[in-house]
């Protein structure tokens, strides 16, 4: 299945992607990848972060925009295709540190691991281009918010649940959109 998604990406974009699906750590795992820039074939760049549980939902917003025209001394406007701005994705990743799952994590260093994987980079001076993997879903883009909503605490104040809410803004490389 992972060959049929590399496959219909290399076809659909004109690169081969089944290196970077390679490097995907869990198939069937939302996976985030911080790449060197949005070129036709990402390069993997930093660390690549593996959700511990895959989302509940997957949003995505598609805007478009018009210029409204309305000449003097008519009724009603003409509504002209003006253009069409990148493409919006959000989502819920929840982080769990109590071992309820039968898996335990550090919740502090998982968090620490998403800004190190999706945040700022002082080199770029911008967050890190990301590529994100789930299943057939595949986005490219920059994170636009990144909420840490902080749920369940130890005696000691250490959190052992948090719930992330992230948001992202799709991009294309100048080659592509040429």
């Amino acid at each position: 299945m992972i060959a049929q998604v590399a496959n219909a990406l290399s076809g659909a974009a004109g690169a081969d992607f089944s290196s970077l699906l390679n490097m995907v750590p869990q198939h069937g795992q939302l996976t985030i990848i911080p790449v060197m820039d949005i070129g036709p074939v990402p390069v993997p760049a930093g660390p690549i972060y593996t959700a511990m549980f895959n989302p509940d939902t997957w949003d995505e917003k598609y805007q478009y925009e018009y210029c409204d025209v309305q000449e003097p001394g008519t009724k009603g406007t003409v509504h002209r295709f003006r253009s069409e701005p990148s493409n919006q994705l959000s989502f819920k990743l929840l982080i769990d540190g109590t071992g309820a799952s039968g898996v335990k994590k550090d919740v502090t260093a998982d968090i620490l691991l998403l800004r190190a994987t999706v945040g700022y980079d002082g080199r770029l001076h911008q967050t890190r281009p990301v590529v994100i993997i789930w299943g057939f879903f595949y986005f490219r883009g920059y994170t636009q918010t990144l909420d840490i909503n902080y749920k369940l605490f130890a005696p000691d104040g250490k959190p052992l649940r948090a719930e992330v809410t992230i948001a992202f803004e799709a991009t294309i490389s100048p080659t592509t959109r040429a």
